[in-house]
C-alpha cells in the first residue's frame, strides 16, 4: 500500500507539514496568510476555496493526520 508507506515515512507532524508545503500542487489547495494576520482573522475573499496553510499548525490537524495513519495501519493489518 503505497499511500501507507509514503505517509508513515514521515513520523512527525512537522515533517508532514513541510512535505505538504513543498508539494507541486500546494497552491491549488492551500494559501499562506500574511505574517501579520492570524489565519483565524483572515478575511477570505468570496470565492476562496483553498485552506489557510496555518490551519496545519493546530492540534486538530495533527490529530486528524494521526487518526488517518492509524486507520491505514489497521486496514493494512486486516488485509495481511
Amino acid at each position: 500500500m503505497l499511500t501507507l508507506i509514503l505517509i508513515t515515512c514521515f513520523r512527525d507532524w512537522q515533517s508532514v507539514q513541510l512535505r505538504i508545503k513543498d508539494h507541486p500542487e500546494f497552491n491549488q489547495f492551500f494559501f499562506e496568510c500574511p505574517e501579520d494576520v492570524p489565519w483565524t482573522e483572515y478575511d477570505l475573499e468570496g470565492n476562496e476555496t483553498r485552506i489557510p496553510y496555518e490551519v496545519l499548525d493546530t492540534s486538530e490537524a495533527e490529530k486528524t493526520y494521526r487518526n488517518y495513519v492509524s486507520g491505514l495501519q489497521q486496514e493494512q493489518k486486516r488485509l495481511e
